[in-house]
């Protein structure tokens, strides 16, 4: 909603309106078409375009009317109050900073211009963060910017509420609260509105800064667990209503953040206190290390003044983080924590996207700054930036090698997703019709139907043999590692020549160098790839696709075979297949665990998108319940749904009670089979037996019940998927728990 205009001044002891005509619906001038302000009856206040984050309202007080402001994202009422107009802003205002400016207030007819700054939370969850609204009633108001309240409703546009006694007062002060009453007659009871925020250019302390930097780098919510060291940071953080979910184990946050980076390609943040709870948060961290996520991990500590004496906490967290992190910092002066905001970010999203840590001590969070005093960056992103294109001379010589090649692979990974690669794929794979495989983990660029697109490779379950008989393969944003077979024999034939593709040039040799290695976007390098191919005339690969789909196919035939010759009773392939047919093309998917994985991986159908989300390289389990409520909090309006083993799901089992609580609801399918599977699979292959690897029985329905969610047991196949389909219409987190006979895809 565009910012409201000026009006004209009313009559001595009435109300002012700020537009034209009072009683008529239509918008003022300054609106665009389905923003502004609505006159229906009730005086409603709207915004129906999420994507504005500038509004600046102010509320007046006209008798007769009636203001609501709804959050129209979420179809809720956030405020009502009888009796209530609004104000107008006529200076600069800020939305980031306080600033200075000025405001032109009617009250009673008379103008009055107060210094201020400030903002309110908006209809919708990241507008108007900046103040606190008060709403209420008063029996006297006097023009000395003083109001004596009998009774005020206080309403922080959010969550909290906090009423007033009779008698106090609220006056207008630099950085304190400040009344503007507005309307005054010889009526009794007088509606009013009272502002709390930033007003004018006082101070900001080191945790007000680096919130500002969060949320100017689009940042919409921060996972937390409280304790030492976090208060300053909380404080800022209700000042402007920036959203915090709070969870049971710091473990939990960090895999909210990691999650959070995997599925938007922008910087996830959690806040932790430091010590034991630091390391625990680096779960996560060494998470988004192996796979290349955007987070960031802030760590409240003990003041940098007594680092070293002996106090409480004493510990810094920086060495511990470092080697696990692409930049890690002890902020030691509050005036630069926006230019270590900056640098940090600037870390996490460039080359190979990673975790970065920042470590705030309590002193330096909150001591004050004058806002000029400030070093802040002008360009404030909070999105992962890949770009660059290749060498011309190295991408003809790769076009070269598919021109003559026979058998050639292409392998995306995780920096090809990052670099928003998705069409350039769809456009390379849909002319030369490549074979493409992913290394399982990775995040996919496949969002819809590509028959050139296979599933993925590196699995514990094995796969068919397509890279191993390859004369060229083009590794695109994937990493050296076991997945790949290290680019070397016996995994790759010994003649075979590797393309290598990577955005980060200090990434783009490790391990073996490849026979050709272009550094550059590896979206932007397929585009090359293409047009270079096209100028060649390179032969699309028909008949190595179609032998290499056989493959794939009589591969995934095995699969299916072994679910068959699984002892009677539900198995880990009847409950991907049942999932797979509630899908829609909106849904988030997240799994964690063994061999339920591997079931996921080897039931691929012909696409991989990147919301569907999986482990990540360091293979860990635990991460997806987190992750459910981190998917939940980013996309409110989409199915999310996070299928897991017994044992990767009791990991994080109380996190349900944190989801329920915030209202972060989501469906949870548990495969049960009382192991961990696929390393009793394992055992059980080389050994006989399963070596203390198995686990006892457990209701996790009921265990979902006692924490406030929804618990469904299914234990026959036909219930399963109308199981689901209820559990997707629920308000609340819903656990359907499956009981499973064990085994995975190559038992």
């Amino acid at each position: 909603m565009p910012p409201l205009t000026r009006g004209s001044r009313g009559e001595e002891g009435r109300g002012t309106w700020p537009f034209s005509s009072a009683l008529r619906s239509d918008y003022p001038s300054s609106a665009s078409s389905g923003e502004g302000i609505e006159l229906a009856g009730a005086l409603c206040l709207r915004n129906t375009s999420p994507s504005v984050e500038r509004d600046v309202v102010l509320g007046n007080v006209f008798p007769q009317s009636r203001l609501e402001v709804l959050d129209t994202h979420h179809s809720r009422e956030i405020v009502s109050s009888q009796g209530l107009w609004f104000w107008y802003p006529c200076g600069h205002a800020s939305w980031r900073r306080s600033v200075g400016g000025s405001a032109h207030c009617v009250m009673g007819g008379a103008r009055r211009t107060t210094p201020c700054d400030y903002e309110l939370q908006a209809a919708s969850a990241a507008k108007w963060e900046r103040s606190t609204v008060l709403v209420g009633f008063a029996r006297r108001i006097v023009y000395d910017t003083t109001v004596r309240a009998e009774r005020v409703l206080s309403f922080v546009l959010r969550r909290q509420a906090r009423g007033m006694l009779a008698g106090e007062s609220l006056i207008y002060r630099r950085r304190r609260p400040v009344a503007f009453p507005c309307y005054a007659s010889n009526r009794i009871v007088f509606p009013f509105v009272i502002l709390l925020g930033d007003f004018g250019e006082g101070p900001m302390t080191g945790g007000d800064i680096l919130i500002d930097e969060l949320r100017a780098r689009g940042v919409k919510f921060i996972a937390t667990l409280n304790g030492h060291g976090l208060d300053p940071i909380y404080l800022a953080c209700r000042k402007v209503g920036m959203r915090m979910i709070d969870v049971r184990n710091e473990q939990a946050a960090s895999y909210m953040a990691e999650v959070t980076g995997r599925l938007t390609r922008s910087v996830g943040v959690c806040a932790v206190s430091g010590a034991v709870a630091h390391v625990n948060a680096l779960s996560g961290v060494l998470n988004a290390w192996f796979d290349g996520a955007p987070m960031l991990l802030v760590t409240g500590i003990t003041p940098l003044a007594e680092l070293g004496w002996g106090n409480f906490q004493d510990f810094n967290p920086v060495p511990v983080a470092e080697p696990i992190c692409k930049y890690a910092r002890l902020v030691d002066t509050p005036h630069r924590v926006g230019q270590f905001v900056h640098e940090a970010f600037a870390a996490a999203t460039s080359g190979r996207p990673g975790p970065v840590h920042l470590a705030m001590p309590l002193d330096v969070s909150a001591a004050e700054v004058a806002v000029s005093d400030a070093i802040r960056s002008k360009v404030q992103s909070g999105d992962v930036r890949i770009s660059g294109g290749g060498d011309a001379v190295l991408i003809a010589e790769a076009a070269k090698l598919l021109r003559t090649a026979q058998r050639p692979v292409l392998v995306i990974g995780s920096g090809l997703y990052y670099a928003r690669g998705e069409a350039a794929l769809a456009e390379f794979l849909n002319q030369q019709r490549i074979p493409t495989v992913l290394p399982i983990w990775d995040r996919g660029s496949v969002p819809g139907p590509q028959e050139a697109f296979l599933g993925v490779i590196g699995a514990a379950s094995g796969g068919p043999r397509i890279l191993e008989e390859a004369d060229v393969i083009v590794l695109a944003g994937a990493e050296f590692d076991y997945r790949v077979g290290q680019i070397s024999p016996p995994r790759l034939a010994p003649d075979a020549k590797v393309v290598r593709i990577h955005a980060d040039s200090s990434r783009l040799r490790n391990g073996l160098e490849a026979d050709l290695s272009i550094a550059g976007s590896p979206a932007t390098v397929l585009e090359q790839l293409a047009e270079e191919c096209r100028r060649l005339h390179c032969p699309p690969a028909e008949v190595w696709l179609a032998e290499a789909r056989r493959r794939r196919d009589q591969f995934r035939k095995q699969c299916l075979d072994t679910a068959q010759r699984l002892r009677p009773g539900l198995n880990g392939c009847d409950v991907v297949q049942a999932i797979q047919q509630v899908l829609t093309d909106e849904t988030i998917w997240l799994v964690d665990g063994g061999n339920i994985g591997q079931w996921f991986h080897q039931l691929l159908p012909d696409r991989c998108p990147g919301h569907w989300v999986t482990c990540g390289a360091s293979g860990v389990v635990g991460w997806g319940l987190p992750g459910a409520i981190a998917a939940r909090a980013i996309y409110p309006d989409r199915p999310v749904i996070l299928l897991s083993g017994d044992g990767s799901f009791t990991f994080t089992v109380a996190e349900l009670e944190c989801a329920a609580r915030q209202g972060l609801p989501f469906v949870a399918v548990v495969a049960d089979d009382q192991r961990w599977g696929i390393t009793a699979s394992g055992h059980t292959k080389r050994y006989g037996e399963p070596l203390y690897s198995t686990l006892g029985p457990t209701r996790l329905d009921r265990v979902a019940e006692g924490f406030g969610c929804v618990g469904v047991r299914v234990e026959r196949q036909e219930e399963l998927v109308p199981a689901l389909r209820e559990a997707l219409t629920s308000d609340r987190p819903t656990v359907v728990h499956v009981p499973i006979v064990p085994g995975g895809p190559s038992d």
